[in-house]
């Protein structure tokens, strides 16, 4: 096994153009060597970069699958035949250049995108995509997206973006989004995604069930049922059936097209809310300070809507005769109090 680093020729990759090295010898140490030899075989550690000059192959590989493949300073496409096994690094710390895999990382590998590198390609879990990178192809499960970098393919399970980074492709289940990642128009994250701070889900965005917006994370696209909003987050577009409201916000607007609602603090929806469930929309209050208040209607103003109230348990409980003023009935509760008149 070498270490194999192009030279820098404008030549086709399967030829002699290739700087030699065995014993793990650096990408510099091999280029000082000045040993030429063929292309890059199996077990092989290779750098495409531009340390050796501007140039870059001109084909891609016969398939071969290498140790290590380090990608950088130049747009070079390593095309479907390459398999790496150990580890993969494309590109620069907040670099523009913008290599592309587009071959295929084993399991286990470990996976680094920077700068404005791109997978086309496949890899497996814990890949990490830095800077500008962006994964076009398909990334396993645990996918970390920092910064600017973003999704436009497919991503496993328990993806994180943290930062700017976003998603406008199609990420698994347990999804987090921190600080302002988001997932854009047209992104699709699957079940109990988190948003987090001022992450949030744009227009056109969809979110499935069981989503949680905490702090001031809000929702403008799709989100499925059983959604928690948390904190000061809030909604302004489209909320399935059965979602919680433990938000102090006022911001609730959109569309929500269930049929039962939950809420545990002071919620007040905007007149131009859309409500298109099947009448009764039912609101259930799970605490003594809960209230909903609003003007219900199907289309944001006009045809009324149906609402029916539960009260949460413990209130109702207080509702007894000797704290409910003589002539006065609430929920069934004829009151018993007297009025103290001062003499």
């Amino acid at each position: 096994m070498s270490v194999k680093v192009w030279d820098g020729s404008n030549a086709e990759w399967d030829t002699s153009y290739w700087f030699t090295a065995s014993n793990g010898m650096s990408e510099a140490e091999t280029i000082a060597l000045d040993n030429k030899q063929g292309a890059p075989e199996a077990g092989d550690t290779v750098y495409v970069s531009n340390a050796a000059g501007p140039n870059q192959p001109t084909t891609i590989p016969a398939a071969v699958t290498v140790a290590n493949y380090t990608s950088y300073g130049l747009n070079y496409d390593t095309g479907a035949n390459l398999t790496v096994s150990d580890t993969l690094t494309m590109g620069t710390v907040a670099g523009i250049d913008s290599p592309v895999f587009s071959g295929t990382a084993l399991a286990g590998c470990v996976v680094v995108f920077r700068g404005g590198s791109n997978n086309s390609g496949t890899v497996g879990n814990l890949a990490l995509f830095k800077d500008n990178s962006v994964n076009n192809g398909i990334a396993g499960n645990y996918a970390w997206f920092e910064s600017n970098a973003y999704n436009t393919g497919t991503v496993g399970t328990d993806a994180t973006f943290n930062d700017l980074a976003y998603n406008s492709g199609t990420v698994g289940t347990d999804a987090t989004f921190n600080d302002l990642a988001y997932n854009t128009t047209y992104g699709t994250v699957g079940t109990d995604a988190t948003f987090n701070d001022l992450a949030y889900n744009t227009t056109y965005g969809t979110v499935g069930n069981l989503a949680t917006f905490n702090n001031s994370a809000y929702n403008t696209g799709t989100v499925g049922t059983y959604a928690t909003f948390n904190n000061s987050a809030y909604n302004t577009g489209t909320v399935g059936n059965l979602a919680t409201f433990n938000s102090d916000s006022t911001a609730f607007n959109g569309t929500y097209t269930g049929t039962q609602y939950y809420v545990a603090a002071p919620i007040v929806f905007l007149n131009t809310c859309q409500f298109t469930g099947t009448a009764p929309i039912i609101f259930s209050l799970t605490t003594k300070l809960a209230y909903v208040d609003g003007k219900f209607t199907s289309n944001g103003g006009t045809t009324p809507k149906r609402v029916k109230v539960n009260l949460d348990a413990a209130a109702v409980a207080d509702l007894v005769q000797a704290n409910i003023l003589t002539g006065k009935t609430i929920l069934g509760v004829v009151g018993a109090m007297k009025r103290n008149y001062a003499a």
